[in-house]
């Protein structure tokens, strides 16, 4: 958060629309305070500041975001949301690019989650992205997995399907989050990349990016079966 509030101190200005790929209370927190104390805007008992938290942002929270925000400050010439999703249906998304586009008048967006970096990139490309200040929660992409890549590669067929049956078991009874197992698939890519020299790549192992990547995007969408799309990497790999 450091870079947006040196350049508001140094401008005054804010942009239409702010991206945080974090995940925790700490990084909310992190956008309340900015709201408040640099800003100096209220967050409490203030009805042009609106914040909403989805573990899967649907369709049709995305339209009720959306038609919610076609309105003009009641107060000022400044209104602020906050929104904090673990995940974002591309169907959400696609409904939200008109509004992350041409917001009404004197609107500002955080958007706030973890699996940001799957964004569609029509959606990206309206948002600037700002990193949380050091020593606050990890970002999606260095957020801590339950599943070790390096053993799960080094492990036998059976023994990788019971590290996926505990993961989602843990997901299932909620002590883990969702955001697990897009954390798991992206620190498994990184780690098969490291493995691979791509240039010298056999057609298996491109074949396994290939497929680590489109689960890693399916993921992301509360549709496909988490148990499915991981069994499958357990199998092919």
């Amino acid at each position: 958060m450091k870079q947006l509030k040196d350049f508001y101190k140094k401008t005054g200005k804010l942009h239409h629309a702010y991206c945080i790929n974090a995940s925790g209370e700490e990084v909310k927190k992190q956008v309340f305070d900015f709201v408040e104390k640099e800003i100096g805007f209220k967050t409490q008992g203030n009805p042009d500041f609106w914040f909403a938290e989805f573990d899967t942002l649907n369709v049709e929270s995305g339209r009720m975001i959306k038609d919610n925000h076609f309105q003009k400050p009641t107060m000022g010439d400044l209104r602020i949301s906050v929104i904090y999703a673990n995940f974002i249906t591309e169907q959400a998304q696609n409904a939200m690019l008109k509004m992350f586009e041409e917001p009404s008048g004197g609107t500002c967006f955080f958007l706030i989650s973890p699996s940001a970096g799957n964004l569609l990139p029509t959606l990206k490309s309206r948002m600037i992205f700002v990193s949380p200040d050091l020593g606050s929660q990890k970002s999606s992409a260095t957020a801590d997995s339950q599943i070790n890549p390096k053993d799960f590669l080094s492990s036998n067929l059976g023994e990788r399907l019971k590290l996926i049956k505990d993961l989602l078991d843990d997901i299932s009874d909620e002590k883990e989050s969702r955001i697990q197992a897009i954390n798991f698939l992206n620190s498994l890519e990184s780690e098969f990349y490291k493995k691979t020299q791509i240039s010298q790549a056999t057609p298996k192992e491109l074949f396994i990016l290939e497929e680590l990547e489109k689960c890693r995007s399916y993921a992301s969408d509360p549709a496909p079966s988490l148990k499915i799309l991981l069994e499958h990497l357990a199998l092919i790999i």
